[in-house]
Parts: structure tokens; sequence; C-alpha cells
């Protein structure tokens, strides 16, 4: 293993070096490659490469947190550019990190494509991992640089580069909206018939994860028939929550890295302004917690200011290390709002009590009974900004149900005296490509 592990290091210096002038410039450079079944093992048990790579751009855009004129000016240029929503094709890492698992996934398939071996069910469990990683990110990119899909109406406008091989000399221009999704929700359901049907050490896919994934983006598609079957067949693999009850709710750090709800550990890199001194949350979305909902212990610290910053991180760190993964709370929040909008009331009932129950105080937990549809959901999209909050989650959110006019919400930055206003229509919703892709490839640059 350890001579695996060397070899398998010297060919990542090359195979990354080639990645990074992936839809930057044309190469003619020939790319080492991973030879061994073994050697695509370790490459999927790369936790930097496939697991830390999730651009946090979205949640510095949205309406989670904010930072004072101080913190802000000594934020890096891109960070600051992200919270002050302005036009800026220095995304870096935003575009090129994600592109990078991709192309990491795409080495793991192409090996596997040549390799020769008895253990079939061994190699194409590597193989659907591979598609689970190419799918995870390409939804990544396509949550910040393209339209949010709406069914009718921007499937033709411009997606995402789909990058298919490893081949650093095919620079692919842009697909439609409705190709890049269409290409991601491929790739996971041919990956979840051979996904394992658990995975004790939860950073690598397994078909909760899968079936979580696809709820995931069905529901950012607008797709609920389709999110609320993916969350129920998620649920039926993994299903606990934690009793927020029986944990130590004022320690530093509450919840440990890949506890019982998670069902995959995906982290976001860390950004100065997230940092739980720095990014103090929404004033308003405090105001929206009960006192009896332990969420306001477990979730934030105080600062001295009087402000909050935000500890409930699923990650186990203090530092500002997102948790972006997948976890069964998200899962109930999925399958309650998808059941409600369907008008199935008592499941959506169901759903929501089932993870209040394991955030109130159970001294003081009273079931929601309200059987008014629009009442519920208002209710359940509520409990869903109050849950998953930190989570990469909340831009694909503003982003979809500024679809529906009932939902539409209007932006505010305090800034410098000024105030900064991002409509639910604004261009500004899509991020610009990263400037050497745009130079170099000659795709098309977003507005």
């Amino acid at each position: 293993m350890k001579f695996y592990t060397i070899k398998l290091h010297v060919m990542l210096i090359l195979l990354f070096s080639s990645c990074e002038k992936f839809l930057a410039e044309k190469s003619s450079a020939k790319i080492a490659s991973p030879a061994s079944i073994e050697d695509v093992e370790l490459l999927s048990k790369d936790y930097g490469k496939l697991n830390a790579a999730y651009p946090y751009a979205a949640e510095i855009a949205s309406d989670n947190f904010f930072v004072s004129d101080e913190h802000l000016n000594g934020a890096s240029e891109r960070e600051r550019q992200a919270y002050r929503w302005e036009p800026n094709d220095d995304v870096g890492p935003f575009w090129s990190s994600p592109y990078r698992a991709i192309f990491s996934a795409n080495i793991m398939i192409e090996t596997l494509d040549d390799i020769e071996t008895d253990d079939l069910q061994r190699k194409s469990n590597l193989y659907a991992q591979a598609l689970f990683w190419r799918a995870f990110y390409h939804y990544a990119l396509a949550n910040l640089f393209s339209k949010p899909y709406v069914s009718g109406k921007t499937e033709a406008d411009l997606g995402i580069p789909l990058k298919r091989t490893a081949d650093i000399n095919e620079i692919p221009q842009r697909a439609t909206i409705k190709e890049t999704y269409d290409f991601i929700v491929d790739d996971l359901k041919n990956a979840i018939p051979s996904l394992a049907l658990t995975d004790a050490n939860k950073y690598q896919p397994n078909k909760a994860s899968g079936y979580g994934l696809l709820a995931r983006i069905f529901l950012a598609m607008g797709k609920y028939d389709e999110a609320v079957l993916y969350a129920d067949s998620c649920l039926q693999l993994q299903s606990t929550l934690i009793d927020y009850n029986n944990i130590n709710r004022a320690q530093n750090i509450p919840f440990l890295a890949r506890n019982e709800e998670v069902i995959l550990d995906v982290q976001a890199s860390v950004s100065n302004l997230l940092n739980r001194a720095r990014g103090r949350v929404d004033t308003l979305l405090i105001k929206a917690y009960d006192k009896h909902d332990l969420r306001l212990e477990a979730f934030f610290t105080q600062n001295d200011d009087g402000t909050n910053g935000f500890k409930g991180h699923y990650s186990g760190a203090s530092a500002a290390i997102q948790f972006v993964g997948l976890a069964t709370n998200e899962m109930y929040l999925i399958r309650a709002e998808c059941n409600a909008r369907a008008g199935e009331i008592d499941k959506a009932l169901a759903d929501l009590n089932t993870l209040l129950k394991n955030r109130w105080d159970k001294n003081s937990f009273s079931e929601v009974t309200v059987r008014e549809q629009e009442t519920l959901l208002d209710i359940i999209l509520l409990e869903r900004r109050k849950e998953l909050l930190f989570r990469c989650l909340r831009w694909s959110d503003l982003r979809r149900l500024n679809q529906e006019d009932k939902f539409k919400t209007v932006l505010y930055r305090g800034l410098n005296d000024d105030m900064l206003v991002l409509e639910p229509e604004s261009i500004r919703y899509v991020f610009k490509i990263l400037r050497e892709s745009v130079l170099f490839s000659g795709i098309e640059q977003n507005p």
C-alpha cells in the first residue's frame, strides 16, 4: 500500500498540473494515468480532491449572514465581490476546484475501462463512485455559473461545459441547461445500481447518497414529483435524526464529523468571511427561532457586540469549514415540502413533526397541526431555512423559489452607509466564468 501511495502521489502531480490547463488553454501534453484498480481505489479515497473541493461562493452570496465594513475590507477581492454581488471573472477555485474533482473522476472512469479484473463488483462500485462525483461537481458548477433550471423557460439557455473525458485537449463548449441537468441525472441514475448499500466511513458515496443527491437536484429543478421519490428512497436506507435534547449544545463544537445524520461527508473550503467571529448570522433569521428551539443554543454563539456566529456545522470543526454534504434532516425537509406541494398533508406533517420533535425542548414541543396547504408549505420552507443554513443550499433555494411570485425575495446588504440590492430576476444570480477559461477556450462568458 505504501508503494502504491508513493506511485500515485507522483502521478497526481502530473495529472493535476495538466488539469489546471483545462478550459484555460489547449495543451498537447500527454498525461500520466493510474494503471491498476488499487490506484483507482486510492483516488476514490482522496478526501482533499473529492470531498473538500466544493465552491463556497454560494454561501458568500446568500443572505444567511452579514459582515462589518472592516471585516469585508480585510477579505480577498474575490470574496468581497461575491458578497457585494458584483460581476467578477476572477473566480479562481470557485470554477477550477470542481473541475479538478471532475477530472479526477474521469481519470477513475477511464482507468477502470482499461482494467481487466475478476473482481467485477469492486470495479463497478469504483466506477459508480466516479460517476457520482462527476455529477456532484457538475451540479455545483451549474448552481453558480448557469441560470436555474426552469422547465419550459430556461432549458435552452447556456449551462456549463460538460467534461466527459480526462482528455485535456478536449475543450467542450457550454451545453444547454437541459443538456447539463440531463447529463448530471444520467450519471447518477447509472451510478446508483452499483453503489454500495452502506458505507461506514461516510466519505465515499453509497446508494443513500445517490438517492439523496438526486432528491436535492430534482428539488432545485422544481421537479417535486421526482424529488419526493428519491428523498423517500434515501430515507428508506438511512433515516436517523439526532435528538438535540441529548447533546451538549453549549459546546464550542456541538456536532461530530460524520455524525448519525450524515449520509455523505463533503466540505467546502475555508472562507475568512464565514468565520463565526466575522460572519454574523442574519438578525431576522435569529428571531425566527422560538425560545424552546434547541437549535438556538446548538447552532449559534454570541459575539461581544451582541451579534451571533454560526457553530452548527456538521463538519466537526470550529473554523468556517462548511458541511455541504448530504444528511437525513435535508431529506426529511425535501420529502415534507414535496408532499405539501402535492396536497399530501398527513405525510408532510409526519415528516415535519419527526424533525421538529428532535429539535425542540422535549418538555415544550407541540406538534404542528396546520392542514391548510399554503400555510403548511410556508412553515416547512421556514424550517428548511432554519435547519439547513450555512450548507450552500440557500443560494439554490433562492434561485428556485424566485420563480414563484409568492416566494420572490429581494436581498439587501448594508455597506459603507449604502444599501446594495439583489432583485429576484437579477443576472447576478449567475456568476461570471473564470477569465482565463473564456480567453483560452473560447467559451461564451456570462453577462
